[in-house]
């Protein structure tokens, strides 16, 4: 079973995508990629990913709260939050 992997984003959906070799990408990249959908421990996914780097693109983190963030409705994503200490 795979270890390796990268989740990609597109829009505000996420896809964890499985592969057996190192994947030369970065933040920001846009990227084209094939595989074979799949389902692991109860998250989509897609197995034996292959990619074609296209372009890059500067990224921003969402800004989210504590409680979006503990309901589990931004798994994947690229997320900021802000912490204060007592």
């Amino acid at each position: 079973m795979s270890r390796l992997g990268v989740v990609l984003q597109s829009g505000n959906k996420s896809i964890w995508i499985k592969t057996d070799s190192y994947i030369p990408i970065k933040l920001g990249d846009r990227v084209d990629t094939t595989g074979f959908p799949a389902v692991s421990n109860g998250i989509s996914c897609s197995m034996e990913a292959r990619f074609r780097i296209l372009e890059f693109r500067a990224v921003k983190a969402q800004t989210v709260t504590y409680q979006q963030l503990a309901s589990g409705q931004h798994d994947f994503d690229l997320v900021s939050i802000e912490a204060r200490s007592p």
